[in-house]
C-alpha cells in the first residue's frame, strides 16, 4: 500500500516535470512553479524509495523463530538456547522492543553481517544482552499484542527451562 502511494507521487513528479518540458518559454511563471513542485515531488519521492522497498522485502522475513529448544535470530550466526535466557523484557514504545538477558556463564551468538532487508537483532556484550525491535510481532500472519506476546514468549523460556532440567536429572540417574 505504501509503495503504491510513494510510486504514485514519484510518478506525479514525473508528470509536473513532463508538464514543464512542455509549456511555452513565455508562461515562466507558471513553468518555474512546475518545475519546482515536480523536482522537489521527485527528489523527495526518490530518497523514499529505498526505505519502502526494503519494508517491502522485509515484510515476509521472520526476525524471530521459537522452537521448543532455542530463539532464532535472522541476523545472528547461531540460535540462543532457551536455557541461556535468564529474564526478558517487553517494552512497547515507537514499536516491540524484545530484551532478552542472557545468563553470565552464556555463549554470545555472533551478528551475521548485515543486510539492508534483514531484521536487526542487537547484541550488547557488556550487559550480556540481545534486543529485537519490531514494528509488530505476528504469528502465522496474524499481528499479536503484547498482552499475547509477552505470555507466550515466557511460556516458551519457562518450557525450555523445565526440559532443560528434567534432562539433567535424567542424564543424572
Amino acid at each position: 500500500m505504501l509503495t503504491l502511494f510513494i510510486g504514485a507521487l514519484l510518478a506525479l513528479g514525473i508528470f509536473l516535470l513532463a508538464q514543464w518540458l512542455s509549456f511555452p518559454p513565455t508562461m515562466t511563471e507558471k513553468r518555474n512553479h512546475l518545475l519546482i513542485a515536480g523536482s522537489v515531488l521527485t527528489l523527495l519521492m526518490l530518497i523514499l524509495l529505498p526505505a519502502v522497498l526494503r519494508l517491502c522485502l522485509r515484510a515476509d522475513k521472520a526476525a524471530l523463530v521459537l522452537t521448543p529448544d532455542h530463539f532464532v535470530f535472522a541476523n545472528l550466526k547461531s540460535p540462543i538456547p532457551i536455557k541461556d535466557i535468564a529474564d526478558f523484557e517487553l517494552h512497547i514504545a515507537y514499536g516491540t522492543f524484545l530484551t532478552l538477558h542472557l545468563e553470565d556463564d552464556a555463549h554470545l551468538p555472533e551478528r551475521a553481517s548485515r543486510s539492508f532487508s534483514v531484521p536487526n537483532a542487537r547484541v550488547f556484550k557488556k550487559k550480556r544482552r540481545v534486543v529485537l525491535m519490531l514494528a509488530q510481532f505476528c504469528r502465522h500472519g496474524k499481528k499479536l499484542t503484547p498482552d499475547e506476546l509477552g505470555p507466550l514468549i515466557a511460556d516458551y523460556v519457562n518450557a525450555g527451562v523445565a526440559r532443560h532440567l528434567l534432562q539433567q536429572r535424567f542424564e543424572k540417574a
